[in-house]
């Protein structure tokens, strides 16, 4: 079901010290069926470019094409 499941970030920025702000993600399921218990990983990234940590949302039920 992953192929029907697009995730888009906003813009953002990223501070001196490396925070975060303005950061917002839109989930669209653009297949023909709901999708329950969606899971999706953000990874953050240091300046060197590896994984500095994970986020895990979970969307509990998202209708057919629908965001």
């Amino acid at each position: 079901m992953k192929r029907f499941v697009h995730v888009t970030p906003s813009d953002f920025q990223v501070g001196y010290f490396g925070g975060i702000s303005g950061l917002e993600l839109s989930i669209r399921n653009s297949g023909s069926t709901k999708l329950h218990k969606i899971a999706i990983a953000v990874d953050f990234l240091g300046k060197d470019k590896t994984i500095h940590h994970t986020e895990n949302i979970l969307i509990p039920l998202l209708d057919a094409r629908k965001s």
